[in-house]
């Protein structure tokens, strides 16, 4: 009897329940279509659903006229000035549009995670990954931990986690690495039981792994869904269209645009013998003058030999191997003419580059770590190793190469 009054309840509940997951479907389509017709426009934008989830990204990998470029504030710093990439590339001047995906603190490991959001749809695919110096000279004191806990994606580790195509010794090195940041997985018991069990080579930690892959795919169902709202607002944010990509022009004459280049940069910086942006001098100016001789260099080599990104540098580089990915490897270059004021002579600043090809080399990928312009005044607008528009300008041409297979 109590069954039978309880039934129409039950037949209400089930209603609701199928048109609440009609609704979630048709709103994931429809979302999804938007993405794909929308993906040059968002492709230079900067919004959390880029740098957090899975959809963006994968799509722009789609897009043979798209080229993801992974990074840190290097591709944000510089979004106000003339010949930014991202806006550079916004109407495909030659070709192709330029899409970071990029966040402040981003440490290799933040990257890896991104490149991983898109899964096996990288192979055969041109990307480029970058970098900053900072990231590989010092262990950090817990700095690098945070701004690895502040560019974490619950969503995209969970995408990692539970990838079945990568071999056992690389799923296992990565789950093993995401276990050291465990003030990221406190609040994810599923994903930190995922990785745990992916951590060991026992047999029984691979039967745990099984029992919790179905759970693991459920959960990125849930995720996805947070992902679909957040791709969601970034479309909403857009401008309006303006009608489709300028294909036919002109070739660019990067030969006219580096002498305006050069122009702006020195109208922005010719305030300091560094070439540092006059507004950044102005409000660290006195700290600058201060640093003459301070950097000492048997130190300096020391935290560079235990620098905290290297072993992740090179997981990411495993990763884009067995995907069968195309990057091309980035670093900014050090400031050598601050650096050298600092009294760190261009011999002790080549092991930074000595050592970033001989992490990157073995894998066969093209890299440029841009030591030529090392002591080049202009090319950077501060000691971080940001680009000044000089600097974007020499990269702008760097990537354009790179997509059009033209690198020397």
């Amino acid at each position: 009897m109590s069954l039978l009054k309880r039934a129409p309840h039950l037949s209400a509940f089930l209603i609701v329940l199928g048109i609440s997951v009609a609704a979630l479907g048709v709103g994931t389509v429809y979302v999804r279509i938007r993405v794909r017709q929308s993906i040059h426009r968002l492709a230079s934008a900067q919004n959390d659903a880029k740098i957090l989830g899975v959809t963006i990204i994968r799509e722009a990998f789609r897009h043979p006229d798209v080229l993801p470029d992974f990074g840190s504030s290097e591709m944000l710093r510089g979004i106000d000035r003339p010949f930014y990439g991202p806006a550079f590339f916004s109407d495909a001047p030659t070709g192709f549009v330029l899409c970071p995906v990029a966040d402040l603190g981003a440490t290799p490991l933040s990257e890896l995670l991104r490149v991983a959001a898109a899964g096996p749809a990288v192979r055969g695919k041109r990307l480029v990954v970058s970098f900053t110096p900072q990231v590989f000279i010092g262990t950090g004191n817990g700095k690098f931990e945070q701004a690895y806990a502040g560019n974490f994606s619950p969503l995209q580790a969970n995408v990692l986690t539970f990838s079945t195509d990568l071999s056992l010794g690389l799923s296992r090195d990565l789950a093993g690495r995401l276990l050291k940041h465990p003030e990221t997985l406190t609040h994810e018991p599923l994903l930190s039981a995922a990785l745990r069990a992916r951590a060991s080579e026992s047999y029984p930690a691979r039967v745990a792994y099984l029992a919790l892959y179905p759970l693991g795919k459920l959960q990125a169902v849930l995720y996805r869904i947070a992902d679909d709202f957040l791709s969601w607002r970034a479309l909403s944010t857009l401008p309006p269209n303006d009608g489709q990509l300028q294909r036919d022009r002109a070739p660019v004459n990067w030969s006219q645009l580096a002498d305006s280049a050069d122009r702006v940069t020195r109208a922005l910086s010719s305030g300091n013998p560094w070439g540092i942006d006059d507004d950044f001098f102005a409000k660290y100016g006195d700290y600058f003058l201060k640093q003459k001789g301070a950097k000492d260099s048997t130190e300096w080599l020391e935290s560079l030999r235990q620098g905290y990104g290297w072993s992740e540098l090179d997981l990411l580089l495993r990763l884009l191997r067995e995907r069968g990915a195309k990057p091309l490897v980035v670093t900014m270059p050090k400031h050598g003419l601050f650096d050298e004021y600092g009294g760190l002579s261009a011999r002790v600043r080549n092991n930074y580059y000595d050592k970033f090809n001989s992490v990157a080399d073995p894998y066969g990928f093209p890299v440029e770590t841009f030591q030529q312009y090392d002591t080049v005044k202009y090319f950077l607008r501060d000691p971080d190793s940001h680009m000044s528009p000089k600097g974007w300008l020499w990269y702008d041409q760097l990537v354009d190469a790179f997509y059009h297979d033209a690198l020397r």
